[in-house]
């Protein structure tokens, strides 16, 4: 399944639990409510810095990093052209991010990854073909951070319950079920999922059923039709986590105003 348009060159591309942007600029101000994202993000200047906050809430200027999962997402300024991978928990990049990281906050790129990086995204900046093409650049990237990763090792009831969420709507899962199902307590479960997934179990239902709803809303799905699906009741919430977790509002993603494709 795929949804493209003639923006596709303004250089957006999602596929399953993962997205790759290339814009001109960017801006990010949620400093009033600051997020987390389930995912590992790579976020490279081409050849002006991008600004962020620091711990002391001062304005620090960057030309790559890697943000992980345990970072607040709240402020980022990007006056010239940005490249950004993200790779959400389920993905099959997170882990070699997540071990490229160190740590769940982030890092900066060292000297050698930037200048690879950026001799990878800064010639084919606005000139990615499709989504196949955007795929290739994002496992390049990658392969830069970390050539070698290693295989990842879930306990076995964080395997099964990962599975059951992977299987289930939103409707149909509960944290309480969950435990049940995998023969552990709610307190044991939680645990578990911190130790290995660095997240609750709620909010790891809350944002792999946000990411279920995105082909739906790919092929046509009503806004109010994929947010119950999601587990939301509210449309203005339900945008919000949205492009709090892919970095794009619904109702672009159905205008088909990014190129997408979940074959």
């Amino acid at each position: 399944m795929s949804a493209k348009s003639d923006t596709d060159r303004a250089g957006v591309y999602i596929w399953p639990r993962c997205f790759l942007r290339q814009v001109p600029s960017f801006e990010l101000d949620r400093r009033a409510s600051p997020y987390r994202r389930l995912s590992a993000t790579v976020l490279v200047a081409n050849d002006e810095a991008f600004s962020v906050r620091g711990r002391a809430d001062n304005e620090v200027k960057l030309m790559g990093a890697i943000v992980g999962p345990a970072a607040p997402r709240s402020f980022m300024h990007a006056p010239g052209a940005t490249t950004t991978v993200d790779a959400f928990i389920t993905s099959e990049a997170y882990p070699a991010l997540l071990q490229a990281i160190g740590n769940p906050v982030g890092r900066l790129l060292n000297a050698d990854e930037l200048s690879a990086i950026q001799a990878l995204c800064q010639p084919r900046f606005g000139q990615l073909a499709d989504v196949a093409e955007a795929q290739v650049l994002f496992d390049d990237i990658i392969t830069v951070l970390n050539p070698k990763p290693e295989a990842v090792n879930y306990d076995p009831r964080v395997a099964q319950a990962m599975a059951l969420v992977e299987a289930h709507g939103f409707d149909e899962l509960s944290v309480a079920a969950l435990a049940d199902s995998v023969h552990v307590s709610v307190s044991r479960l939680n645990a578990l999922f911190k130790q290995y997934l660095l997240c609750s179990p709620l909010e790891y239902i809350r944002s792999v059923c946000l990411w279920k709803s995105i082909p739906e809303l790919a092929l046509g799905a009503t806004l109010t039709d994929a947010a119950h699906a999601a587990g939301f009741y509210d449309l203005a919430h339900f945008s919000k986590a949205v492009t709090a977790i892919t970095g794009f509002s619904p109702s672009l993603l159905m205008e088909g105003t990014v190129a997408m494709s979940f074959t």
